[in-house]
């Protein structure tokens, strides 16, 4: 056994797999909170779903959109801004009193966060995050 120090690239790996984990998580748990939400906001199932919908949809959209961020800025501003637009958004959920204050904040800002927090980033992060075993990082993050 050596006594060298684990490569750096894996701890970054490691966290942003962490990170990628939390933000899928959050995309995926919402569910659960349907009766909890339509009670509180005064909603339909229809008017929730809608929400659920175009927050699916605009996830897509920004998705491409991160992509090209990514190639113009570095993954840690992306990767940044993107966890703190996700942090803020889901702050923000909490304190929504009405439809348009849902639709505006888990329609379009969660998924901008999530976008930036997502898959495409994590790729750019486990192939870049130095050279030795980058390859091998890929599949050992997802």
């Amino acid at each position: 056994m050596s006594n060298r120090p684990i490569f750096y690239g894996w701890w970054v790996v490691g966290a942003f797999a962490v990170t990628t984990f939390i933000s899928t998580g959050i995309r995926h748990a919402v569910g659960p909170f349907l009766k909890p939400i339509v009670g509180d906001l005064g909603l339909d199932r229809a008017s929730f779903s809608l929400v659920i919908a175009v927050s699916l949809f605009l996830y897509g959209v920004f998705m491409p959109i991160a992509g090209m961020l990514l190639d113009r800025f570095s993954v840690r501003v992306v990767g940044s801004v993107g966890t703190v637009v996700l942090v803020i958004s889901l702050v923000l959920t909490a304190m929504v009193r009405n439809f348009w204050e849902f639709a505006a904040v888990y329609g379009v800002l969660v998924p901008l966060g999530l976008a930036g927090t997502g898959a495409r980033v994590l790729f750019q992060i486990a192939i870049g995050a130095g050279r030795p075993g980058s390859a091998l990082r890929l599949p050992v993050a997802f």
